[in-house]
């Protein structure tokens, strides 16, 4: 058997939208590959073989309908819901922010559109903000240097 002869749809074409989408190309994968070996004939010495790995295939596909179950009974709603609790400025704003980003919430994406369209009206980029604290930071020690000057000839 190849692996082309398993399943329509590969792990990359698999949209993990939503749960139903996962469970259904789960279930739908190790239906295959049982037909697969259903169907395929097998020589006399791989009998016991293929009939040994149908029956565990066939238990495997009871398992995984039964935790499918499960997981589709458990399940409150079809949105990811975070909820920190911790004590003031230990990071739990940041860490929501942050999957908010990772995930690709759509409020953040067009967030960064508007960041990314508005620095670039203004012509903003790393270089020019780095040239910017340089510049500042510069600017910071000769008014130290100044102040420390006018110290010496107070005294």
């Amino acid at each position: 058997m190849r692996a082309s002869d398993v399943g329509a749809v590969g792990v990359a074409d698999l949209d993990a939208g939503s749960p139903e989408q996962i469970y259904s190309y789960v279930t739908n994968g190790v239906r295959d590959v049982i037909h697969a070996l259903e169907t395929q004939a097998a020589d006399a010495d791989d009998e016991p073989v293929q009939s040994e790995i149908l029956a565990a295939l066939s238990l495997m596909q009871a398992r995984v309908a039964g935790k499918q179950e499960e997981l589709r009974a458990a399940a409150d709603w079809k949105d990811f819901t975070v909820a920190l609790y911790g004590e003031t400025n230990a990071g739990k704003s940041t860490i929501i922010e942050s999957l908010r980003i990772h995930l690709g919430e759509a409020e953040k994406r067009a967030q960064r559109g508007r960041y990314d369209a508005l620095m670039a009206s203004h012509g903003l980029d790393e270089e020019s903000i780095e040239a910017s604290r340089r510049s500042i930071t510069r600017a910071s020690d000769s008014v130290a240097a100044a102040l420390q000057r006018g110290t010496e000839l107070e005294m």
